[in-house]
């Protein structure tokens, strides 16, 4: 009696399986030339090449057992590269500090003894603004989303209890651009603010100012003020003011509360004492809204 050799029947799986890969890997080709993800993914999925070796480690010990034919213990091998792309992307977005994504990604001087600065700050992309308690006087992170905008390049001084901070874009682009910038500044220190942006959100409620200046459009929550604080508006702003905090507003393209009063192209909030004294200037525009 002769013995029948072992049957074994194709599957779908391991098709379906490469399938997907070739999808996830044209899908993440098209996002990055699209713009949806940054260039610097790029980098992450080159850094993580040991993944790949681990990969076909596991496909060369598989093999005697499906014998290169297309069962389902075939599909563990492209199941395991959709997984390599898939955690690679997960990690690149959720900003990894040790990617090599965030190489472009930098701290401040130590706050120490900093009791006043001076931030100025230039970009034609996003920009979010942020107070936060920490042992850097301020951090600059790179959004990983497309974009065309450089990564961040700075100059600083520190002299005694004061610092002076000025950071704009770099020439060149290269890997690492993207839609825009992250900055976070100590809560300790008072600040002299200059931004400029393609689009702002800046939530200042939680910080100190000494001045501000706006330019480029968009979103600005501010602090209770301490003492005269000198505002500069050049652009198109929506600024929310806490309740109760007084406020001067000189120009002519302004939308203030009701119950504010407004003559000769000023307009006065209802609560006394030192506060914003805010100018819009010729061709910008303001919102003024109580929160």
């Amino acid at each position: 009696m002769t013995e029948q050799p072992d049957e074994r029947h194709a599957s779908v799986w391991p098709i379906w399986a490469w399938i997907m890969v070739l999808l996830g890997l044209a899908v993440t080709g098209v996002g990055i030339v699209g713009g949806v993800f940054s260039r610097s993914l790029l980098l992450d999925l080159v850094s993580f090449w040991p993944g790949l070796i681990l990969v076909m480690l596991v496909a060369a010990a598989l093999y005697p057992f499906h014998r290169g034919q297309w069962s389902r213990l075939a599909a563990v091998v492209p199941l395991l590269v959709l997984t390599w792309l898939g955690s690679t992307i997960a990690l690149h977005l959720a900003e990894w500090s040790v990617l090599p994504s965030a190489a472009a990604d930098f701290d401040g001087p130590p706050v120490g003894a900093v009791t006043a600065g001076s931030m100025t700050l230039s970009t034609s992309g996003e920009l979010l603004v942020t107070f936060e308690t920490g042992s850097s006087l301020y951090a600059v992170e790179m959004m990983r989303r497309g974009g065309s905008t450089p990564a961040a390049k700075s100059l600083e001084r520190v002299d005694a209890a004061v610092a002076q901070v000025v950071i704009g874009e770099r020439e060149s682009a290269g890997w690492f651009a993207t839609q825009g910038w992250r900055l976070k500044l100590a809560r300790e220190t008072m600040w002299n603010v200059n931004l400029d942006a393609g689009q702002l959100t800046a939530d200042l409620s939680t910080g100190w100012l000494s001045s501000l200046r706006l330019a480029g459009a968009g979103d600005v929550r501010l602090p209770a003020p301490a003492g005269q604080v000198e505002v500069s508006v050049e652009g198109r702003f929506v600024i929310h003011l806490p309740v109760d905090a007084p406020m001067r507003v000189i120009g002519t393209d302004v939308d203030v509360p009701a119950g504010w009063s407004t003559a000769d192209g000023e307009s006065l909030s209802p609560a006394s004492g030192d506060g914003f004294v805010v100018t819009v200037t010729e061709g910008a525009s303001l919102v003024v809204r109580e929160s």
